[in-house]
């Protein structure tokens, strides 16, 4: 078994690899302005450890794991940019009305029926920053009408025009027909 695993942190970028009967944990400083340099050096700190080079590790390996716990501090903290959503036209109000139940993780049933006391996070993408598109895909994954490319691009001017830096695209029945 050959196997690469990288976790990207917000210090520190860990990896692990394990090749044939060898195992070696190793490490580099996150380097923010290009993460693959920080991946491959914690790469190179493992292959010296066992004696392989990085090019036959990488030529041979099965699987390589990624983590990122940059990009989940990245959310919690919300310090990475600001997103526009895209879904389909008619559904613009289902991320933030959160289906009246993504407040209550963790609530007895009590606390999640008080929807008048409701503590709801603030959600990552504001309502004002979500538009919807004209495209519909059915239950099956068939199309119902194709996506309007120009209505995508007028949505996408829209957004940028609001301050997006990064886009979102989450559509009804999308992982049927993805």
């Amino acid at each position: 078994m050959r196997r690469v695993s990288v976790d990207i942190g917000g210090t520190f970028t860990d990896c692990f690899l394990v090749f044939d009967n060898k195992r070696a944990e190793g490490k580099a400083l996150t380097t923010h302005h290009n993460l693959a340099s920080g991946f491959m050096a914690s790469l190179e700190d493992v292959c010296s450890q066992i004696g392989v080079t990085v090019k036959e590790v990488l030529s041979t390996v099965d699987a390589v794991r990624y983590a990122t716990t940059l990009g989940t501090n990245t959310l919690i903290e919300r310090k990475g940019p600001d997103v526009g959503l895209l879904t389909t036209s008619g559904y613009e109000f289902s991320v933030p009305l959160m289906r009246a139940r993504g407040y209550g993780d963790g609530l007895s049933s009590a606390e999640q029926q008080d929807l008048a006391g409701a503590d709801r996070p603030v959600p990552i993408v504001p309502r004002s920053m979500i538009e919807g598109v004209d495209e519909r895909v059915d239950y099956k994954g068939d199309v119902v009408f194709d996506v309007d490319e120009d209505n995508v691009r007028d949505v996408v001017r829209r957004l940028v025009d609001r301050g997006a830096q990064a886009f979102v695209v989450s559509t009804v029945n999308s992982v049927i027909n993805p």
